[in-house]
């Protein structure tokens, strides 16, 4: 099994988005490190963290080269906590932007006031985004918890991917937080599997047994929701579709605990006097699964 090779544009363009001539420090490590050795200001920050003002931070942009057919399946940032303690819910973290709408993704605090839950919402109609899957450190949760000065690798799956064909977007990550390892990943490196159930060309052509034949109109969904109707709303009566590579996978690949282990169960005879084979006994072992520090 592989995992995909993200694209990373971390350091393509960096700068000010919607930035009104204003300033918009930001700090960037530049040290030669492991991409997993996240120390206290590796990665990069924007600095200034100002309640209200959610249009400062930096862009990592998806599709620079607008391709026709370009859809994101999942996104993987490692973010380290440093906002104010100050209760500022719906500050945002992070967001995605496809040129069409806005997915934020904003914090809460919970009832103890010091860790902060994330959420998805529709920035466009301040509606709940219904259609993700978390991860946090390689572990499906129903909302990810960051936790102050800590590094968590938050992990974001769409279960309808994300569509930029012709356009150029972006991840935008915003003040108050360090972000490192920031990916993005298509639909066809997750693997992606489909499920579906056909409709015949009989169904389509008439769907009363001959009495009356249907033309376009007839299918023809004046409320539905996506940006374009395509024969395929006709065709696919039933359908479902997911991938063979999740965040848990894609987690286990960054921090090389992705092993697989093949083994028939038949044993196997070793001999003592083979000189080459060391054999002990009455060994105590033990297993030690740690968060980067």
């Amino acid at each position: 099994q592989t995992t995909p090779k993200p694209n990373l544009a971390l350091d393509t363009k960096t700068g000010i988005y919607y930035s009104y001539k204003e300033k918009n420090p930001i700090r960037i490590y530049k040290k030669d490190t492991p991409y997993l050795y996240l120390t206290e200001d590796s990665g990069i920050q924007v600095i200034n963290f100002n309640q209200g003002i959610k249009e400062q931070g930096v862009l990592v942009p998806i599709n620079q080269s607008k391709e026709i057919n370009y859809y994101l399946g999942a996104v993987q940032v490692f973010v380290k906590d440093e906002s104010p303690s100050v209760n500022y819910d719906g500050y945002p973290v992070f967001e995605i932007d496809n040129g069409y709408s806005v997915i934020e993704f904003y914090y809460k605090f919970d009832n103890t006031n010091k860790r902060k839950k994330i959420f998805a919402k529709n920035k466009n109609s301040q509606q709940d985004y219904i259609g993700v899957i978390f991860y946090q450190n390689g572990i499906q949760i129903e909302n990810p918890v960051l936790y102050p000065g800590q590094w968590n690798a938050i992990s974001v799956l769409f279960t309808d991917p994300i569509n930029f064909s012709n356009k150029s977007g972006s991840i935008n990550l915003f003040a108050g937080f360090t972000f490192n390892n920031v990916s993005e990943y298509r639909p066809e490196g997750l693997v992606e599997i489909a499920n579906i159930v056909l409709r015949s060309w009989l169904e389509v052509y008439t769907s009363n047994n001959g009495i009356t034949f249907n033309d376009w109109r007839y299918w023809y969904d004046k409320n539905q929701t996506s940006a374009v109707q395509t024969w395929k709303d006709v065709l696919v009566t039933l359908g479902e579709e997911r991938y063979g590579i999740s965040p848990e996978n894609i987690y286990q690949a960054y921090t090389g605990t992705n092993i697989n282990v093949i083994d028939d169960d038949s044993g196997i005879t070793i001999n003592n006097n083979d000189p080459s084979i060391s054999i002990f006994s009455d060994i105590s072992w033990s297993l030690f699964s740690g968060k980067p520090s």
